[in-house]
């Protein structure tokens, strides 16, 4: 949970919900991991920590200074406010975007309905700007160097420049239907892994106008990423790099046409630069949910995020035995084919025990996994990896939400 400070005072008018003690949560945008309460809390900080507890899977959305109410005995009594209200009221309308890293089950998480198969509600775009990042003439990534000939070619991509892509997604948005826009997309895709303001596609020079671009480290103006609700998705490096070396391997590099880890395309550092980017761009954190959390309690996580994004909840979105939401799913997929393959031939995302996810293992332990399945020398490659990637995932996992109990 984020640093929050809780201030209360005594307030004595007549209330709808009767008198009692107004409270205010406050974020302390520092980010720290520990708890602190302002020195005047008094008898209040208990209920106050108690109000963050229950609060625990909400708090990326509070605002900075959060009215609550308590009774004279320090009890909850309501917590809504009308600049709450509005606020609420406001991401109901606006577009979502899910940014992520590399294997961190993002797929199976599309594939959800709260995303996927709300296509009556959601307009949906997957990995929209990898086609300018991969094929395009403004290609950023370097594996067209190492993919077989013909692959760019056979793509039918290749004329796709980033301001094509997002011209696309902004079109979706003015849909005269009122479908919000859904996309999820990696990290890397729209921030150059060289990380440099000055590696921004030539398409797309011309809208960054504005003084707010001055420390943007995204390929996106700043007026536009504002209009974006962003949920980060991440997972613990030890579980996405072997997944992802699987994908380098037979039989899945027959579908991939990767042969290599690729470590300018891993994406927890570019997570981590526009997570920062957005706290401070937006005054308060964005969401951020972990797999491992996602996985172990999928009603929970799904349903607080059905919260935040103002959608409607039911447990039956965590299964999609349709199969026409199959086909839309395979259709969508197809253009990485072998990077999706558990996902779309799942038919649900039910809940896996927590021993089972977590399974802590030492350095030396999960070297011998490695070792055992894929050799020593793809071993040193993984651990190697995992090590470059595990402060990133660290530092963004402080700040996810947290599940009750």
């Amino acid at each position: 949970m984020p640093n929050l400070r809780c201030s209360t005072l005594l307030n004595s008018q007549t209330e709808p919900h009767g008198s009692g003690q107004t409270t205010y949560l406050e974020r302390d945008l520092s980010h720290s991991n520990t708890d602190s309460w302002d020195e005047n809390a008094d008898t209040a900080s208990d209920s106050a920590r108690n109000i963050c507890s229950s609060l625990s899977f909400a708090y990326s959305s509070l605002p900075v200074r959060w009215p609550v109410r308590l009774d004279k005995t320090g009890q909850l009594i309501y917590t809504v406010k009308k600049e709450r209200s509005q606020q609420m009221a406001d991401m109901s309308n606006k577009s979502i975007f899910v940014i992520t890293h590399t294997r961190s089950c993002s797929t199976a998480f599309e594939r959800t309905q709260i995303f996927m198969t709300r296509r009556d509600i959601l307009t949906f775009f997957h990995e929209p700007f990898g086609d300018a990042f991969y094929y395009g003439p403004e290609k950023v990534s370097l594996a067209h160097l190492r993919w077989p000939a013909g692959k760019l070619e056979k793509s039918g991509r290749t004329h796709s420049t980033y301001d094509l892509v997002l011209q696309s997604i902004l079109t979706a948005t003015k849909d005269p239907n009122k479908k919000r826009v859904f996309l999820k997309d990696m990290s890397y895709h729209i921030i150059s892994p060289i990380h440099s303001l000055n590696a921004r596609p030539e398409s797309l020079q011309q809208l960054f106008l504005s003084d707010d671009d001055r420390l943007n480290p995204t390929i996106l103006p700043t007026s536009i990423l504002r209009d974006f609700t962003f949920v980060f998705l991440i997972r613990k490096p030890e579980a996405a790099i072997p997944s992802l070396h699987r994908c380098c391997i037979p039989p899945l590099s027959k579908q991939t046409d990767e042969y290599m880890l690729d470590p300018t395309e891993l994406g927890y550092r570019e997570l981590r630069i526009l997570f920062d980017y957005l706290c401070q761009a937006n005054k308060e954190p964005p969401i951020l949910i972990d797999a491992h959390d996602l996985l172990h309690d999928p009603h929970a996580i799904i349903e607080s995020l059905c919260t935040h994004l103002s959608l409607p909840y039911s447990p039956e979105m965590l299964e999609w035995p349709d199969k026409d939401d199959h086909d839309f799913a395979e259709s969508l997929f197809q253009k990485y084919a072998g990077y999706h393959e558990d996902a779309l031939h799942s038919k649900g995302l039910g809940p896996k025990p927590r021993d089972e996810l977590q399974a802590s293992k030492s350095k030396e332990e999960g070297n011998a996994e490695w070792e055992k399945k894929y050799g020593q020398e793809a071993t040193e490659v993984i651990r190697g990896a995992v090590e470059m990637c595990r402060e990133d995932y660290e530092y963004l996992r402080r700040h996810r939400m947290v599940p009750k109990g």
